[in-house]
């Protein structure tokens, strides 16, 4: 088996054991590998440091617990392109070997107990990072927000939080132009509406703050944006008018919630020339 580049045993009752046969060790030129669903133990850690060929390392829900080894394998595997390690049992923070994996593009940490950094700092090495989802985590801030800029340019951010105070709006975010979807729902990070978001990325697709104590007036982007197709950003203390020009400035909304907020005046009539519009919450607003 040893020029086997893919083998998924997702689903498989392994009974917390991988195989630990010499021919399963010697799985070089293995490229996927995919146990998604499997129980298994943190041995596996180990037995993938042989495995120099990885790409694509999928243990998504595998009761995997405490936290992620640092002298074991997986740091090793630097032609790693994807991680998958959600719906675990993961605690403590992220290792700074992790730089080591040069090529990684996503890496999906959802649904663990693991504390992230809101500066998402331990990764600014990871220059090839397209996709990173940490949400339902323990996300912080640090005492000191970081002025360097990453080498990644994100497509797709999700750190959907438990409701922790995160201070501010990261500095990293200034950095990127290439999001598409982007969720911090349930981090209290203050604030303005961050029009400057939608600006500076011109391909993002959806944007979710909800729940994020977010204030002041609702500001659009100074220029039309015609990707965006999500907007929720609803249990936040935003005051005042909803802008009269939001139809022309956000045309391509098919979502758009706002509801729980203090908005008040009359509801634009520019919403109405928003031809892809499906689903409108205002509620609980004063308008």
């Amino acid at each position: 088996m040893t020029s086997l580049k893919t083998l998924k045993l997702e689903g498989c009752s392994l009974n917390g054991q991988i195989p630990t046969t010499q021919d399963f060790l010697d799985l070089k030129n293995l490229e996927y590998l995919v146990l998604s669903n499997t129980a298994l133990n943190n041995s596996i850690f180990q037995a993938i440091g042989t495995m120099t060929s990885l790409k694509a390392l999928i243990l998504k829900g595998c009761n995997l617990n405490g936290q992620i080894p640092t002298t074991q394998g997986l740091c090793e595997l630097n032609h790693l392109q994807e991680l998958d390690m959600s719906d675990n049992d993961l605690s403590g923070v992220l290792p700074s070997c992790l730089t080591n994996l040069t090529s990684l593009q996503q890496l999906y940490l959802s649904s663990n107990h693991l504390k992230i950094p809101m500066s998402l700092s331990p990764l600014y090495n990871l220059s090839k990072l397209k996709y990173f989802h940490s949400s339902g985590n323990e996300i912080f801030a640090e005492e000191d927000d970081h002025n360097l800029s990453p080498k990644f340019q994100l497509e797709s951010l999700y750190l959907r939080g438990r409701g922790q105070d995160a201070g501010a709006l990261p500095k990293f975010l200034y950095h990127q132009f290439n999001l598409q979807f982007l969720d911090l729902t349930n981090i209290q990070i203050q604030g303005e509406f961050p029009n400057w978001l939608i600006e500076n990325n011109t391909y993002l697709q959806e944007l979710h703050l909800e729940n994020c104590s977010l204030s002041g007036p609702f500001l659009l982007p100074k220029n039309s944006h015609v990707n965006l197709s999500i907007l929720s950003i609803s249990m936040n203390h935003f005051q005042g008018q909803i802008p009269s020009e939001i139809g022309a400035h956000l045309p391509g909304l098919k979502v758009l919630f706002m509801s729980d907020n203090g908005f008040n005046g009359s509801i634009p009539f520019s919403l109405g020339n928003i031809s892809s519009l499906q689903w409108l919450d205002l509620s609980n607003n004063i308008l």
